[in-house]
């Protein structure tokens, strides 16, 4: 079978791989679609913090299911999410399930570009597997997993209605946040980024935009909050300079969320006293779990959500190669989506 395989030397290559064996109570599962995440960029080009495992937004069919007891049955079109934590441990205990040690071992095998799929078995028990029902089509489902961070990263920040939101960088993770934004009535959301084409699209979706991408983000902020600053500020972007743009644009006693992923050699100057003065709130986020993704589902399944609209390039899994990453850096790309 072909498998996207990314070696020690972060070579990204499409290979003929054999099919892993199935223990008890694993599912194999057959590629239908899988989203390219800003994280596999990042892997691509060498910035590897995580895993090597390529591929995470995986929807699919289910194939073959080792021997045990499953709901689960061959033919099932299922989402698989590839992290799930023990639910047992310290971290888990406290709420804190994304830093358990076992969240980062589970992973799929050997990645969600690949043509089958194996989902370890502490996935399935754990309710890392969901069925689709008709109503949610593959294009929809294949963002169940972005979407559920999106979420996971809203709720820890206590965002309700009636507050001023801003997010900063309008890829993909931007225009999710801002949908799952609309959805619970946030009014108004302000969106920002550096390129005319994703803001566009951030202004399709209800958000309130510069003019120009040359706008200054804090002046427009404030002109928009009574001179306040947003109650929250999301860094939908890895780049670390957004998390300090970010600090500018939030008002006393309001929270920022850090939901890109900086390079880990990243360094920014902070004045702790300023923190401390405004009573600022920096609230980090990574990753979701099984009951996030459950969530929207659910929202899916009702209608009250929709992101396939976001989804502007869809490539075959033989055309995967390293130059995947330079989509990122298209002017006309949101979403890249990868098929059998």
């Amino acid at each position: 079978m072909k498998a996207v395989v990314l070696d020690d030397n972060n070579d990204v290559r499409v290979k003929e791989v054999e099919p892993s064996n199935l223990r008890d109570g694993e599912l194999q599962v057959q590629l239908s679609i899988c989203g390219v995440c800003g994280t596999d960029i990042e892997k691509m080009i060498g910035h590897v913090t995580t895993s090597r495992v390529l591929g995470h937004e995986l929807v699919g069919r289910i194939t073959r299911i080792g021997g045990g007891k499953t709901e689960f049955s061959p033919g099932d079109r299922v989402f698989v999410h590839h992290h799930v934590a023990c639910y047992s441990c310290h971290y888990c205990t406290h709420g804190s399930h994304t830093m358990c040690k076992e969240f980062a071992r589970t992973n799929l095998d050997p990645g969600g570009f690949s043509e089958l799929i194996r989902v370890p078995a502490e996935n399935v028990e754990r309710g890392g597997v969901l069925k689709l029902p008709n109503t949610v089509d593959d294009e929809d489902a294949v963002f169940i997993e972005p979407a559920a961070c999106c979420l996971r990263a809203q709720l820890r920040a206590g965002i309700v209605d009636g507050e001023s939101v801003a997010v900063l960088g309008t890829g993909p993770a931007g225009l999710i946040h801002l949908i799952l934004l609309k959805s619970m009535n946030i009014n108004p959301i302000l969106a920002f980024d550096v390129n005319p084409f994703r803001l566009a699209a951030a202004e399709r979706l209800g958000a309130l935009t510069p003019q120009t991408t040359d706008e200054d983000p804090v002046s427009f902020t404030q002109t928009q909050t009574n001179n306040r600053g947003a109650d929250t500020v999301i860094v939908a972007t890895s780049a670390a300079g957004a998390i300090k743009q970010g600090l500018s644009m939030v008002r006393k006693g309001g929270t920022m969320i850090v939901f890109g992923a900086p390079s880990l050699d990243e360094r920014l100057t902070l004045s702790p006293g300023t923190l401390f003065l405004r009573e600022t709130s920096i609230i980090p986020s990574y990753s979701a779990t099984e009951s996030e993704t459950r969530v929207i589902l659910r929202m899916l399944s009702e209608k009250r959500i929709t992101f396939k609209d976001l989804i502007t390039h869809r490539l075959r899994l033989h055309e995967f190669s390293s130059e995947i990453a330079s989509y990122s850096k298209r002017k006309d790309c949101l979403k890249v989506v990868v098929l059998p």
